[in-house]
């Protein structure tokens, strides 16, 4: 018997609005998928802001100093593990919001 896959939240940044109820997101893998806000809580997001993701659902905005330091840990994880993923400098993705 394997082990089940886990189902995690991730951020993903905001790059567009697809219509009054679905964005377009990107991950830290550059990868870009649209997502619904049904399950959204709090100001409605822009464009350039980071949102957690969870099955295809935006569910919450996070600050730019929240993503910052979730970005940071994943790096360290990342570096410790060995298996390097693809976690990208918080200036690559443009944290402030200036791309």
């Amino acid at each position: 018997m394997g082990i089940a896959g886990m189902c995690v939240s991730r951020l993903h940044r905001v790059v567009a609005f697809l219509d009054d109820m679905r964005l377009t997101v990107c991950d830290l893998d550059q990868r870009e998928q649209a997502v619904s806000l049904l399950a959204y809580e709090g100001p409605r997001p822009e464009v350039g802001d980071w949102v957690v993701v969870h099955s295809g659902f935006a569910l919450s905005r996070a600050e730019a100093e929240e993503a910052e330091a979730a970005l940071s840990e994943l790096r360290s994880l990342d570096l410790r593990s060995g298996d390097h993923l693809n976690v990208p400098e918080p200036r690559a993705v443009g944290l402030d919001g200036r791309g």
